[in-house]
C-alpha cells in the first residue's frame, strides 16, 4: 500500500463525538504541531474548529503536511453504524486521494472504511481569535454536564437570550405562550467574569447551540464567551483537546 501522508490514533468516542457536530464538507489540515478540523455552516452563521496536539493522540506521525477536504457527516454516520465502543481507538489515515478509517476495538476486531477526499471548502474563513476574544467583556466557564443540561432544557426553542449582570448569568427564551429563562448565579459557575456597568445581552440562533451539544458529552469544561452584536464563542476542553465554535448573533 502506497504510504500515508499522516497517522493518528485517537479515543473513539471522543472522536465520534467531534464528528457528529459537523454537517457536512470540512477541511482538515494536519502538520506536526496541530491537526485543525474547520467547518462552516452552509448559511455561514456558525463556525466550527477542533484542535487537536500530538499529545492528545495515542500516535501522531506526519510525514508530510496535510491539507484536505472531507464530508465528515458521511464519516461520523458510517461510524455510528459501526457502533464506536468506549474502549475503542480510531486510527486515521490520510493518503493522496483517500482517508482510510479504522476503528480497533477492545475485543481484537477492526472495522475499516475507506472515504475518498473532497477539495478543500473554499468558504471556510480563517479567523485570528485572539483579536476577538481581547474584546469580550462576559467569560463563563462550567462543566460540560452544566452545559449539555442547559441546552437540552431549551429544546425546541428559536433563540437563546443570555444575559450577563454583576452577580448571575440568566439564559432565557421567549415565545407567544412562555417565558422560560434559566439563572446561573455567579459562585455556581467554575469562572464568571462581567466587565461591563450595564447588563450585557445577546441572542443566539439554539438549532447551531443545539447541533454542537454532542461535544458537551466528552468535555470536561466549557468556555463561553459573548458580548452585545458578536458572535458567541463555544470553547470545550476535552482533554487536551480543543473545539472551538463561533455564532453570530441574531439581528
Amino acid at each position: 500500500m502506497t504510504s500515508y501522508r499522516a497517522k493518528l490514533v485517537l479515543d473513539g468516542k471522543v472522536f465520534l463525538n467531534i464528528v457528529k457536530v459537523v454537517r457536512g464538507d470540512a477541511r482538515l489540515s494536519i502538520d506536526d504541531d496541530k491537526t485543525e478540523i474547520a467547518y462552516l455552516t452552509p448559511d455561514r452563521v456558525a463556525l466550527t474548529m477542533v484542535y487537536i496536539r500530538p499529545e492528545d493522540a495515542y500516535e501522531y506521525d506526519v510525514v508530510e503536511p496535510v491539507e484536505v477536504g472531507t464530508n465528515l457527516e458521511v464519516i461520523a454516520k458510517r461510524l455510528q453504524k459501526k457502533k464506536v465502543g468506549k474502549n475503542d481507538k480510531i486510527e486515521l489515515r490520510v493518503y493522496e486521494n483517500k482517508l482510510v478509517t479504522e476503528i480497533q476495538r477492545q475485543s481484537g476486531r477492526i472495522s475499516r472504511l475507506t472515504f475518498k477526499l473532497i477539495d478543500v471548502p473554499p468558504e471556510i474563513p480563517e479567523i485570528k481569535l485572539e483579536n476577538l476574544i481581547s474584546k469580550y467583556r462576559v467569560k463563563i466557564a462550567l462543566l460540560g454536564s452544566q452545559w449539555e443540561r442547559l441546552i437540552s432544557s431549551f429544546d425546541g426553542a428559536d433563540a437563546l437570550t443570555f444575559e450577563a449582570y454583576p452577580e448571575k448569568l440568566v439564559v432565557l427564551d421567549s415565545d407567544e405562550t412562555v417565558d422560560e429563562e434559566d439563572e446561573f448565579p455567579a459562585d455556581t459557575l467554575i469562572e464568571y467574569r462581567m466587565d461591563a456597568n450595564e447588563p450585557v445581552k445577546s441572542a443566539y440562533g439554539y438549532i447551531f447551540l443545539k447541533e454542537i451539544k454532542p461535544l458537551s458529552k466528552v468535555a470536561d469544561t466549557v468556555e463561553i464567551m459573548y458580548d452585545i452584536d458578536m458572535p458567541i464563542l463555544i470553547k470545550y476542553n476535552i482533554g487536551g483537546i480543543e473545539a472551538k465554535t463561533l455564532i453570530a448573533p441574531r439581528a
